[in-house]
């Protein structure tokens, strides 16, 4: 019981599907669940780490990537999201289908997460 932090030190895409999914099963709209997603554009994110991640790209590469291909790369757009979502709707149904297919969350399971996220 408590709190949970999702993290993936270089995956905000599979960190956001699987924080989008979260809200999917607490019951938040699918326009909320697009709404958060895209808080991952916080132009203060960029500020803070998107030099960084220019700096080890060119000792990478030997290249230097311009602010608008960081950006792209740290940033995300709403049909990312909805192109997973549409993935997942079209093999498994539903979300709650490929929830219980694929990852294994029954509906008892997924009531007893979205009852312990509301507490």
């Amino acid at each position: 019981r408590g709190p949970v932090l999702i993290h993936c030190a270089a995956g905000k895409d599979r960190t956001g599907i699987l924080a989008a999914l979260t809200h999917h099963v607490a019951g938040v709209s699918d326009d909320d669940v697009i709404d958060d997603y895209l808080l991952t554009n916080d132009p203060v994110r960029f500020e803070r780490r998107g030099p960084k991640f220019m700096e080890i790209i060119h000792e990478l590469t030997g290249r230097t990537p311009t602010e608008a291909a960081v950006r792209a790369a740290m940033g995300v757009e709403a049909q990312y999201l909805a192109a997973a979502f549409a993935a997942m709707k079209d093999q498994f149904g539903s979300l709650d289908g490929y929830l219980e297919q694929a990852v294994g969350l029954n509906a008892d399971t997924r009531e007893a997460v979205r009852a312990h996220i509301l507490l």
